[in-house]
């Protein structure tokens, strides 16, 4: 209907592969998938794989909503941004703060890897680790002195980097209550009290379910202004797109169903003023009510979205610091 409304007709099939591949593959052998001019779906990483292989002597284009294919078929355009790409471009936006101030990793095992990059990014910068007990089983959490010994006076960025709800809920407690001014005992006298005054910024490079835990607070996470990099931004679900949706469906529209709204807006939208995916331009970029997109041109495999956002905690609230 909203493309109706900018003159666009479309005609427009839609296959339920029960997110089987036997029936997905009597699909693809039932139709000709030919006459398309693209391929939404599907949402299985093995189905979608199947698809691209069928349609690619025909060089239809298949457009990933949610998954990313290992295998680069020249004709899969993959919409969820590369992970490593953003963790990138995470740390250049980092890089670029010419304030002075600490860099500190907290990591567990898990994401080691991640905290040796990081590492690499950021040599000066202390790591600390999940806590592992004498049966060498980890323990998801840290000491307070621990913590406290890597957090001087002054700005201090630390990255969390973490998957485990109570690991994430220990640190960002922690770094909460370090925040700001707050006293300590001197080392060599004890009837003395030191202020000290930090400024501690929270990040990490994937923010994931974890972080939105019902033991982690967003108090915490706003206080410590925490950054992440996001593949979408709800920046502007109007209440006419919501009311709609709820009187059609019956429930107001999911990050999910957002997205596939987006996305299939761009893709008939990319068509209509191109004629084929293929043929867009690379410097252009669309948004949309939560998403974006910019393709690159791949010298060969798969085109990847290359639009994303840094997203910040702030008042309680979510707030764009880049695009």
């Amino acid at each position: 209907d909203s493309a109706k409304q900018l003159g666009i007709s479309v005609n427009l099939d839609v296959f339920d592969t029960n997110a089987k591949a036997i029936d997905l593959k009597r699909l693809l052998s039932q139709n000709n998938f030919s006459k398309y001019d693209a391929v939404l779906g599907p949402l299985t990483l093995q189905n979608l794989e199947l698809t691209a292989k069928k349609l690619l002597n025909d060089n239809i284009p298949v457009v990933s909503p949610f998954v990313k294919s290992k295998k680069s078929y020249p004709n899969v355009f993959q919409t969820i941004p590369d992970s490593q790409w953003m963790r990138s471009k995470m740390l250049y936006y980092v890089k670029s703060d010419t304030i002075p101030h600490n860099t500190v990793i907290i990591y567990d095992s898990k994401n080691a890897a991640t905290a040796n990059y990081l590492k690499n990014e950021f040599p000066s910068a202390s790591l600390l680790t999940s806590k592992i007990n004498d049966e060498g089983v980890e323990q998801f959490y840290l000491m307070l002195e621990d913590v406290q010994q890597v957090l001087p006076s002054g700005r201090t960025k630390v990255f969390l980097e973490s998957s485990n709800e109570s690991f994430i809920s220990n640190v960002t407690s922690m770094l909460n209550a370090m925040n700001g001014i707050t006293t300590v005992i001197d080392e060599e006298d004890d009837e003395i009290e030191i202020e000290i005054e930090r400024d501690i910024i929270l990040l990490t490079t994937s923010k994931n379910k974890a972080f939105e835990g019902l033991n982690v607070s967003n108090y915490d996470l706003s206080n410590l202004h925490f950054q992440y990099p996001s593949i979408n931004f709800n920046t502007s679900i109007s209440n006419s797109f919501q009311e709609n949706y709820l009187n059609r469906f019956g429930t107001f529209p999911s990050k999910y169903a957002i997205r596939g709204f987006d996305l299939t807006l761009d893709v008939l939208l990319r068509l209509c003023s191109f004629g084929s995916l293929y043929a867009a331009t690379p410097a252009l970029k669309t948004s949309y009510i939560s998403n974006k997109f910019k393709y690159d041109i791949p010298l060969s495999g798969a085109y990847k979205n290359e639009a994303f956002f840094i997203l910040k905690y702030e008042d309680l609230e979510i707030i764009k610091v880049q695009d």
